[in-house]
């Protein structure tokens, strides 16, 4: 069997050019390699950005709702703060006609009602997990932060505002109320208020910053919504514009 031997170099400059020759070759292997890479996470990085877009799209939803149900939520507080606001003892029941999210069988009636919408950032915490945004434009991934950090305090004062409605289911029925009493009912009154309105400038925060972005609400779902809204609320859901001004 032949056994080939390796030819000696002759002289620096052929050592140059077989060093050259190596050095090129493993170089573009790396190249090879990180050109293989970079796809990889581009391609990654550009699904989570679509999946953060498509994500975002039901929360934008919530917050054009929270909108346009602000009169009516107002509307309601406003008439329960007079009421507790007149002298005498006496209540007169003030139950809501027709709730929504509620069925017909529900144990206790309704005196405020709010729209339990479900804020999502799974898309961010995906994101996350996945290393993606650690290849997306610095610009987009601080944009998407902010948006999906207004999410997640719109959803802990909603839990909040829940919290709140069933303290007064007591104001559905006829019966006599203290002064004191009232107070306190009054003082709860304020508080989901002081909720409602917060939720309604987060909503609007959340739709702005969304807006410049390149991000709205879908206009056939939008719509769709406000039309549910109405049926169930009446007139006094607001027209809302988007992109808000």
């Amino acid at each position: 069997m032949d056994i080939h031997k390796p030819k000696p170099w002759h002289g620096l400059r052929e050592f140059l050019k077989e060093y050259l020759i190596i050095v090129v070759g493993v170089l573009t292997a790396l190249a090879g390699e990180q050109a293989v890479e970079w796809l990889h996470w581009r391609h990654i990085a550009t699904d989570a950005e679509q999946d953060l877009a498509t994500g975002l799209q039901p929360n934008l939803l919530n917050a054009g709702q929270f909108i346009a149900d602000a009169p009516c939520q107002r509307a309601r507080l406003s008439a329960l703060a007079k009421a507790l606001e007149q002298p005498g003892s006496a209540w007169r029941g003030a139950p809501l006609a027709a709730p929504l999210g509620r069925s017909d069988d529900a144990a206790t009636p309704a005196v405020v009602d709010g729209l339990a919408p479900i804020w999502s950032h799974a898309a961010w915490e995906a994101a996350l997990a996945n290393g993606a945004l650690l290849h997306m434009p610095k610009a987009r991934v601080e944009g998407y932060a902010d948006l999906y950090h207004f999410v997640e305090l719109a959803r802990e004062r909603e839990v909040l505002m829940f919290y709140a409605y069933p303290q007064l289911t007591a104001l559905a029925i006829d019966r006599t109320l203290t002064a004191e009493e009232k107070g306190r009912y009054l003082n709860v009154v304020a508080e989901v208020d002081q909720k409602e309105q917060l939720m309604v400038v987060l909503s609007r925060l959340l739709l702005q910053r969304a807006h410049r972005m390149g991000l709205d609400p879908a206009a056939d779902k939008f719509a769709l919504r406000i039309a549910g809204l109405r049926a169930g609320r009446g007139a006094c859901v607001a027209t809302v514009k988007i992109p808000l001004t």
